[in-house]
């Protein structure tokens, strides 16, 4: 006959657990950041294969060169290029989001991949308002240069009146 549990074992077993973590015991399932976990470790072999560093490291260096920006043209200069519709990380991160949709189109989940095409579908909006944003603060930045640099400008100062006839001719001998 096996023994009974104490009825508070589970209770102090269960400190510091989230609600996910106990009911995935109960039931004996997986969390989601065990299959997150899981998945990450089948797909190490195969980022490892292709040599892909990190893929946050690729903005990285483009962050911090925006933080070092030393003027309002720096930082539009180097967002724009982050910004950029063809070869900017956000187009990258768009064309991975329309790749995961088309993978699952191919593979007959039209819901996971309506999911991630939805997903697209916002991203690019919002990078849309990003780009606008982007030039619309490059705008008045350029605005409020040239207003303040015509404003620290001294006036030329008016040209002096014209000779009186016959004045600026020689003597004659």
């Amino acid at each position: 006959m096996p023994l009974s549990p104490n009825p508070d074992f589970e209770l102090y077993d269960n400190v510091g657990r989230t609600t996910e973590q106990i009911h995935a015991h109960n039931t004996g399932s997986p969390t989601a950041d065990d299959l997150q976990r899981w998945d990450a470790a089948a797909a190490k072999p195969l980022i490892d294969a292709a040599g892909l560093p990190p893929s946050g490291h690729g903005i990285a260096g483009w962050t911090d060169l925006l933080g070092q920006a030393a003027t309002g043209s720096h930082f539009h200069g180097i967002a724009s290029a982050v910004l950029d519709h063809d070869e900017g990380a956000v187009a990258r991160l768009h064309q991975f989001l329309v790749t995961a949709a088309t993978w699952y189109d191919e593979r007959g989940d039209q819901t996971s991949s309506r999911h991630y095409q939805g997903l697209a579908d916002r991203f690019d909006e919002l990078a849309d308002d990003m780009v606008q944003l982007t030039e619309d603060l490059a705008r008045t930045a350029y605005h409020h240069t040239t207003t303040a640099a015509r404003a620290t400008r001294p006036e030329p100062s008016p040209a002096p009146p014209p000779a009186p006839p016959g004045a600026g001719k020689p003597p004659r001998r």
